[in-house]
């Protein structure tokens, strides 16, 4: 928890914690645990927290002053746009982590691709179609993927495979 410093004819100080209280008052002997200990006698107040608002990676999202709202010091928050090398270097960052995801999910099927195996998949066919749709976004990245393809789950053949050509 934050709290700010508000004392009367100076800048109020925030954030502001126990302990910079503690250093600020070396003569003051404060209990160990300050859960529930007044601190206004030394003009320090606890900031409610809120909760920040959402925001996408074309926006940055910093701490503002807090405010005081009906008797209680409130946290703010302060949106700005991003600047265009900032959204760009996210963008990159998110087509990279789509990348690697895509990447991860071909590894999870590439057993299916072993010869000695492939012939035992009796929906080769779902699964050949899943592995070419995360292909395509491990290609050329999106910034969001919408949706992933769905991984069909591998249906084995029961019993003796019948060899073609022996």
């Amino acid at each position: 928890m934050f709290y700010i410093l508000n004392m009367p004819g100076a800048e109020p100080v925030y954030p502001y914690t126990l302990t910079d209280m503690r250093r600020a008052n070396p003569e003051t002997s404060f209990p160990k645990d300050m859960t529930n200990f007044d601190t206004t006698p030394w003009y320090c107040y606890p900031v409610q927290d809120t909760t920040p608002p959402e925001t996408d990676y074309t926006e940055n999202l910093t701490m503002g002053e807090p405010v005081l709202v009906d008797g209680v010091w409130t946290q703010t928050w302060v949106v700005t746009p991003a600047t265009p090398e900032e959204i760009a270097e996210r963008e990159a960052a998110m087509r990279q982590d789509n990348k690697q995801q895509a990447s991860t999910l071909l590894t999870e099927t590439d057993y299916t691709d072993l010869p000695n195996t492939a012939n035992k998949i009796l929906n080769l066919i779902d699964i050949l179609a899943y592995r070419e749709a995360i292909r395509v976004i491990a290609l050329n990245p999106p910034i969001t993927v919408e949706q992933w393809p769905t991984k069909p789950k591998t249906e084995w053949y029961v019993g003796k495979v019948a060899s073609i050509g022996r």
